[in-house]
């Protein structure tokens, strides 16, 4: 739901997780799903009621059928927080440094789905001070490169 859905009107001014969930799944290619929302378990909707089982959307979008790597702000318990000099939320800020470098872990020029996982949770962790816990769901395949990174001696 976006920031100014109304509830009177959910049928115009949102977006059924079913829906969601069919165009993620028509995507060619490997399609990554980030959702920096609190309560981002919520997002799974059941008809009449919201649910907020995060376990679920991260397992039903990294299935075989749909294969989605899922990266959820929080658990469905959790505010996702913010910070005004990140100007997003925690997530958004560790993914966005991950990608720029800091999730090279391995030094090798290289930042993939598991090393960018393992930044992402750390670093979320860190800028929360552990009142927010990351959820990661990948469907059973190779890791593979997401980023590949400038030469650092180049300049």
């Amino acid at each position: 739901m976006p920031f100014n859905a109304d509830p009177r009107e959910l049928e115009s001014t949102s977006l059924s997780y079913e829906r969601l969930k069919g165009a993620l799944s028509r995507i060619a290619g490997r399609v990554y799903f980030f959702v920096d929302t609190c309560k981002s378990g919520a997002i799974w909707g059941r008809p009449g009621e919201p649910s907020t089982d995060v376990n679920r959307l991260v397992n039903d979008l990294k299935s075989p059928e749909h294969g989605v790597v899922v990266f959820a702000s929080s658990t469905n318990q959790q505010l996702s927080l913010e910070n005004q000099a990140w100007g997003n939320g925690a997530l958004t800020k560790a993914v966005v440094e991950g990608l720029r470098g800091r999730a090279d872990l391995l030094r090798n020029g290289r930042v993939t789905v598991n090393t960018l996982d393992t930044y992402v949770s750390d670093r979320v962790a860190t800028l929360t001070e552990g009142r927010q816990t990351p959820a990661t769901g990948k469907p059973l395949i190779k890791d593979f490169v997401l980023a590949i990174l400038p030469d650092q001696e180049s300049g």
